[in-house]
């Protein structure tokens, strides 16, 4: 009887990693998409440094929001990724799709 119970709960604890490891694959996928073609920057605000540049239809992952420098009176920026790597910091104006729950940086 003690080794059913043992096989039923190491079966449980592997089933729950499993499940863990598919929630954190799921997260990496990409929730939002670049509307124009645009740059992102290490910091948000557009005197910063250029991080990288992307083309309009490109899908990244918004994880956060922040304020920064306002463009066009929106001081909203978002911090991406694409395909697992930092990406930096992109405005409001370029992303379509954000997810409205994202917390804040």
């Amino acid at each position: 009887m003690r080794k059913l119970l043992v096989t039923v709960a190491t079966t449980a604890v592997t089933g729950a990693a499993l499940l863990g490891a598919a929630g954190t694959a799921t997260a990496a996928e990409p929730n939002a998409f670049i509307q124009h073609p645009a740059s992102s920057y290490n910091a948000p605000r557009q005197d910063a440094v250029r991080v990288d540049t992307f083309l309009a239809g490109e899908k990244v992952e918004a994880h956060c929001f922040t304020e920064g420098e306002a463009v066009d009176g929106n001081p909203i920026w978002f911090r991406i990724e694409q395909n697992g790597e930092y990406r930096g910091f992109v405005h409001r104006n370029t992303l379509g799709g954000v997810p409205t729950d994202l917390r804040h940086c």
